[in-house]
């Protein structure tokens, strides 16, 4: 079951995701490895667009078999379609039921319905869950990333979110995400002298990735360097981001960025 189970996840790994799905659900429920499985025939499901029966899948896994795993899955994939209520609900029932010394990889549970909470403009329950992850898991570096960029963005604890976000950096040197985060604190700043190497640098690490071009274009435009911001720009759009991002970037094309927007 196990080699099935690894040779079903590599297939989908692969994009072959209806042979994926065939094996994985030959796996029995009797087998240790029939759960985690499950899980990877709704990533499959998924792949295929089929978002609806991977939906049903994980709720029914997460009720019927009490998977914690399911039931992350099942919030996540609930996020990543703005139903941010329900994905609040379902961390919620995650953290509810931690022990009083959770693990450390309880930090997933805080920071999945911290990112929900603040699509939802609850700001103050979104950071006391990102603290408590922090508490949690100090050295886990998304947790400190979240954390000390949420603080930067909203120019609160400035001295503790940047040690927050350099200790990410320190611990994943060669994550492009934590990287942008470190320059996009500094623009948040004013400080565009310092983003622009950050945000560069970062861009060179994940140059598929729309918000860190974003980024960059952004703090183009800030030093007065007005044709490779509109030039990283136009990429974004190359780089098919989420409608909201889209229609603000064409926006930004069109106009540049007033003095006011920061």
């Amino acid at each position: 079951d196990h080699a099935q189970r690894l040779a079903g996840s590599i297939l989908n790994a692969y994009g072959d995701n209806k042979k994926a799905i065939a094996m994985l659900r030959d796996i029995p429920k009797s087998s240790a490895f029939y759960e985690q499985a499950q899980i990877e025939v709704a990533g499959g499901l998924i792949a295929l667009d089929e978002t609806s029966e991977a939906k049903d899948l994980l709720r029914a896994l997460a009720r019927s078999e009490k998977s914690t795993e399911a039931r992350f899955a099942y919030a996540n994939l609930l996020a990543s379609e703005d139903d941010h209520r329900g994905a609040v609900r379902e961390y919620g029932l995650l953290i509810d039921a931690l022990p009083e010394d959770p693990p450390e990889d309880a930090w997933r549970y805080l920071v999945g319905r911290a990112a929900s909470l603040l699509e939802l403009d609850e700001w103050p329950a979104a950071e006391a869950d990102l603290l408590r992850a922090v508490e949690i898991a100090p050295q886990e570096p998304a947790a400190l990333n979240y954390l000390g960029y949420s603080w930067a963005e909203r120019g609160l604890n400035l001295d503790e979110a940047f040690g927050l976000i350099e200790k990410a950096v320190a611990i994943e040197p060669n994550s492009g995400a934590y990287i942008d985060s470190l320059g996009w604190a500094h623009y948040q700043l004013g400080d565009y002298e310092e983003a622009v190497g950050h945000l560069e640098h970062a861009a060179s690490l994940e140059p598929a990735d729309p918000t860190i071009t974003d980024h960059l274009g952004d703090v183009y435009w800030r030093l007065g360097r007005k044709i490779e911001a509109r030039y990283e720009w136009k990429r974004v759009l190359e780089l098919e981001p989420p409608q909201q991002m889209r229609e603000r970037v064409e926006k930004k094309i069109e106009q540049g960025l007033a003095e006011q927007d920061s």
